[in-house]
């Protein structure tokens, strides 16, 4: 319930968010204090500043808050989605709404970006120099190392094709190699090709892509390639 000041309270809490939060089934009557009272002491005043600005500006609320379960101590991840409901003269009375335990997507939030981390922090220190391309074959990443070996910067890496370098004679069988790739998820496509460099000079690579679209931590097709010339 919303009072002429703004001040929110709880008149009713559900069996669900009771066992969620852990809160004793006696202390119903306390419920909405308590539930309150097992918020992680960091997301208190984050929390209770987005139902102040639900609350003046009439919107719904959504936000995302920990707590620590009252019987078993463990620290959850709660989403809670609010809305106003406004009187016959157009202001607020009441907030609406329900609470989600969302713990195990918030870990698997959390495990997608170590993993993301753990694969830049790789490419970025790869002697061989790294491509990411999307479905369309369009470079959406490129490693340091790239300017090494073609001369060429990141940026101007990625604003070309990922044909652009590659010379003439050699394009139908890198764009078929990248096709095969393509089309066979997780299995590593070798082929060797002869590239120019943005000094003009052609030298021969060694090259491997496999597509990890399906990945992630990735959503691309990596290739990796290095200088062979002689």
């Amino acid at each position: 319930r919303v009072d002429k000041a703004g001040d929110v309270t709880m008149t009713y809490v559900s069996d669900g968010l009771v066992r969620l939060t852990g809160i004793a089934p006696e202390t119903r009557p306390r419920a909405p204090r308590a539930r309150f009272e097992t918020l992680m002491p960091e997301d208190v005043s984050v929390t209770s500043a987005a139902i102040r600005e639900a609350t003046a500006n009439l919107t719904m609320l959504s936000t995302d808050f920990r707590i620590r379960h009252a019987k078993s101590g463990e620290i959850r991840w709660m989403e809670s989605k609010l809305t106003p409901t406004l009187g016959a003269d157009g202001k607020i009375i009441r907030l609406d709404g329900f609470t989600s335990d969302i713990t195990q997507r918030k870990e698997a939030e959390d495990a997608l970006k170590n993993s993301e981390h753990k694969f830049r922090s790789l490419i970025e220190n790869a002697v061989d120099a790294i491509l990411v391309l999307d479905e369309n074959l369009q470079i959406n990443y490129a490693s340091n190392s790239v300017q090494r070996i073609t001369g060429y910067t990141v940026e101007e890496i990625m604003s070309r094709g990922a044909f652009s370098r590659i010379l003439e004679e050699d394009k139908l069988q890198a764009r078929e190699a990248l096709q095969k790739v393509l089309h066979n998820t997780g299995k590593t496509i070798e082929h060797s090709y002869r590239q120019i460099r943005k000094d003009g000079s052609v030298i021969w690579c060694e090259g491997a892509a496999i597509n990890m679209l399906h990945d992630e931590a990735v959503t691309g097709i990596v290739v990796k390639f290095r200088d062979v010339t002689l």
